[in-house]
């Protein structure tokens, strides 16, 4: 296959994507446009002058729909329930609109024995249930989900009515329709030896088939294996993730436990769910979105990508010492390097979080939740709402576990009045909460290149068209800028930019968050966000001004390489891989090379407006992939690709790459080429097509053939051209215009009969003979000579062997080809001239006359 251009590893490059219904001159990425007229000042702190920019596509989706970000709401340990201000939770938690809501309820509180028939009795009167049916009351009327579960096993006695009778009353008496997920243990592997793998999925098989039996599996799904994990982010844990792999980096195995769910009884879980309590290392540098790539990965190839994966709880780890060492016989001197770096000695652990009221927890936990969210977490729940919700942490005269979103004994019993007011981290979790609310779908985002700079992003379905949400943290001691792009947002979008800074967290009196500013964004262009030091800015359209109507692909191909069915060609030197299967997060097949050369693979889908290619390498080797496109499979054209952030393999030894195209692809781009080096294995190709909308051609307008602009050659008929280019963004009976990646347009103009009598063109990038968009006419003359010159009109329109330039001001202003009919005939030249260029009625008055 001809190519222009030459080759391309991995080729991984940035730009700010242009509109395509605007054929305006792109944005610097250098001097990026400002994101509203009213925006105050950079801070005093230096940003980088031209920070990276990163486009993404609105219809590459990271994971199933979003559960949306929660938080741990329990019946209190302290408070009866008159003592409770409910009206205080409820003000903020309706601010925060959680996705949902994990409640844990043990059998132990709620069971009341059994009556004289042998059946389970229930404590609806005690201070915990009344309780619980507040909470599930509250979230009943707001429409939030509910995790149900217990601390230990509920089969008291081995009797899987207890809790099955419980929720069924719940539900079918009390009307709680809101109880959707249940887990039947909480971190059933950080309950020492008495309760190990084998134990716990015997409990999940002894609910599963009472609930069956009772009919709840239309509606109540079981979640797991809901187990703890902390210290597998240090750097030593990290290691251990690129060699052996991610089973084997925590004493108490940690997510291996997910591995051993799905290969022992996906069928019985409808929604995996881990705990994380993560080291500040682990987040500043990105292991949590790495780990939570490889287990959506996995369990999307073990079980099925639509079944979600979220976080049970969520927290930075407070253990400052090994709380393995002394009471588990699991614990191995290997793993003592993976403590938290912060670690000393002569600590204890004390089940409070240290950090809690800082505005650097705040940050973290924003970092936490968007690498999760641009690695296909589905959700996660904040652990937790209240101090005073538990006891056991030694805060104060309560022994409180201080990890709230505030503490409602404020004021009372020694508290600071201080710790009613929500700390700094409600300010961060509760805007990124409403910005990617349930329901949302998360999009694939390419990773910024920056140390500490990563991005979040999601389409929202709104009615007849969609919101979208941005979030971007810096979690780094420099400040930065970046520059996003959206190109499937063609108009101005009207979003809310919440700052979450240390000198700026606007509040309103009921200190809850508030917008720093309304921004009337230009997704299409580049949004452009300077961020100071550790710092977050979330942006979102939910719930402000109109929706958005994408301009993005309608149809889907995708191939997970287990055969040749879907490609139209490829090359001998390919092979399907199923070896070591763990290694690539469990993919079942993937083609890589034989030998050293080059190999590829192509496929064909009409107007693809965008692709993602999953590809895995050794660990101590480089990625090697190149992308081309074609209009017609004559000629092709390298595409640049943009990555996520390299990922470790839950089997070690290998790393995931996502591979994006790092800039819009063009109109006409109908074909797809992927080329593969030694040592990269491509384990899925995800192409959409049938493009909604119109797109910018190709700069490089004399690429596809010698006669032709943007590949519209004369006499072609206007069904091929829309089969070729998809739809044009001015679109009339006989004049289409299309815009052109770097500015200009090319605009077509048709016979009454519908072939094109000419096309012409404002961009730079078709020059035929050296004489293009500038050139001056001396220029032309010298080319050409007088002989080889003819004006026509007013306007001075001379050509040559077809060639059209049109003149102003003495230099070239457009290019055209047109047909020898109409070269004849100077009339309708110039009326062909004005409706390609937009000069001439585009409605009404027929075509340019012709005989």
């Amino acid at each position: 296959m001809r190519r222009v251009g030459a080759t391309l590893w991995a080729s991984l490059v940035v730009l700010i994507a242009l509109s395509a219904s605007a054929p305006a001159a792109p944005l610097s990425a250098s001097a990026p446009a400002p994101l509203s007229a009213s925006a105050p000042a950079a801070p005093p702190a230096p940003y980088a002058s031209a920070g990276p920019a990163i486009t993404i596509y609105t219809d590459q989706l990271a994971g199933p729909a979003f559960m949306g970000l929660g938080v741990e709401f329990d019946p209190y340990d302290t408070l009866q329930p008159s003592q409770i201000d409910w009206p205080l939770i409820t003000q903020r938690l309706d601010f925060m609109s959680p996705g949902f809501l994990r409640v844990v309820e043990p059998a132990s509180d709620y069971f009341g024995g059994y009556d004289s028939a042998g059946d389970p009795t229930y404590r609806w009167t005690s201070p915990h249930v009344e309780e619980l049916l507040s909470i599930l009351s509250y979230a009943q009327s707001r429409g939030i989900t509910v995790v149900l579960g217990d601390w230990a096993n509920p089969l008291i006695g081995g009797d899987a009515r207890i809790p099955a009778d419980f929720i069924g009353d719940l539900r079918n008496t009390y009307g709680y329709t809101d109880i959707r997920y249940y887990d039947v243990m909480n971190e059933p592997n950080d309950d020492g030896t008495s309760c190990e793998f084998t134990c716990w999925e015997g409990i999940v098989k002894t609910v599963s088939a009472e609930f069956t039996r009772l009919g709840y599996d239309s509606w109540l799904a079981l979640v797991g294996p809901d187990n703890s994990n902390s210290w597998d982010d240090t750097q030593s844990a990290q290691a251990l993730d690129r060699t052996s792999g991610l089973d084997t980096d925590n004493p108490l195995d940690g997510d291996a436990w997910v591995t051993d769910t799905l290969q022992t009884i996906p069928g019985l879980i409808g929604a995996y769910d881990s705990h994380r309590y993560a080291t500040i290392w682990g987040v500043e540098n990105g292991v949590y979105g790495d780990q939570m790539r490889a287990r959506r990965e996995e369990i999307s190839n073990l079980d099925a990508p639509a079944k979600p994966y979220f976080a049970g709880e969520v927290g930075l780890t407070a253990r400052q010492t090994t709380p393995f060492a002394v009471r588990d016989p699991r614990m191995t001197p290997s793993l003592e390097s993976l403590l938290d770096p912060s670690a000393t000695s002569a600590s204890t652990f004390v089940d409070s979080q240290p950090n809690i009221t800082t505005f650097n927890y705040g940050i973290w936990m924003g970092d936490m939740m968007i690498q999760g969210i641009a690695a296909g977490l589905s959700g996660a729940s904040a652990w937790d709402l209240d101090d005073a919700m538990h006891t056991g942490g030694g805060y104060g005269s309560e022994n409180l576990k201080q990890w709230g979103f505030w503490n409602s004994l404020g004021g009372q019993d020694g508290y600071p009045t201080s710790d009613l007011a929500p700390r700094p981290w409600y300010y961060a979790w509760s805007v990124l909460s409403r910005a990617f609310p349930a329901g949302g779908e998360p999009l694939v985002v390419p990773g910024t290149g920056v140390p500490g700079l990563r991005v979040a992003a999601a389409r929202i379905p709104d009615g007849r068209g969609y919101d979208l949400s941005l979030a971007i943290v810096n979690d780094s001691g420099t400040a930065h800028s970046i520059t996003v792009a959206v190109p499937s947002v063609t108009g101005p979008l009207e979003m809310a930019q919440y700052d979450y800074f240390a000198a700026e967290r606007p509040v309103d009196a009921n200190d809850l968050p508030i917008p720093a500013r309304m921004v009337q964004a230009q997704p299409a262009s580049g949004i452009t966000v300077q961020l100071p030091a550790n710092g977050m800015v979330v942006m979102t359209s939910h719930g402000f001004g109109t929706v958005a109507t994408l301009d993005q692909g309608t149809t889907m191909l995708l191939d997970d390489l287990r055969d040749w069915q879907l490609t139209y060609d490829h090359t001998r030197g390919l092979r399907f891989d199923h070896a070591d299967p763990g290694e690539f997060n469990y993919a079942p097949s993937r083609v890589g090379t034989v030998g050293n050369r080059r190999q590829f693979l192509a496929y064909r889908a009409g107007q693809m407006t965008s692709f993602e290619l999953k590809a895995y390498y050794a660990t101590e080797r480089t990625l090697r992939i190149s992308a081309y496109g074609s209009e017609d499979g004559a000629t092709w054209t390298p595409i640049d690709l943009a990555s996520t952030e390299p990922a470790p393999t839950v089997g070690g030894h290998r790393m995931l790459a996502e591979l994006l195209p790092s800039q819009p692809l063009p109109a006409g781009t109908n074909r797809l080429e992927i080329d593969l080096g030694p040592g990269t294995e491509l384990a899925q190709v995800r192409i959409v097509a049938g493009r909604s909308g119109p797109a910018c051609l190709a700069s490089d307008l004399a690429a596809q053939k010698a006669d032709s602009i943007g590949g519209v050659t004369l006499a072609a008929a206007s069904s091929s051209i829309l089969g070729l280019l998809g739809a044009p963004g001015v679109r009339d009976r006989h004049v289409w215009r299309y815009c052109v990646t770097g500015g200009g347009e090319v605009g077509v103009t048709f016979t009454r009969r519908g072939a094109v009598s000419l096309v012409s063109t404002t961009a730079t990038g078709f020059r035929p003979g050296g004489i293009g968009l500038g050139t001056s006419l001396a220029t032309l003359r010298h080319r050409y000579g007088d002989s080889g010159l003819r004006a026509v009109g007013r306007s001075w329109i001379v050509f040559s062997a077809g060639v059209v330039f049109i003149i102003r001001d003495g230099h070239v202003e457009a290019v055209a080809l047109a047909s020898p009919l109409l070269l004849s005939h100077d009339r309708s030249l110039l009326s062909a001239v004005k409706l390609a260029l937009g000069s001439g009625p585009t409605t009404g008055g027929g075509p340019p006359a012709a005989p």
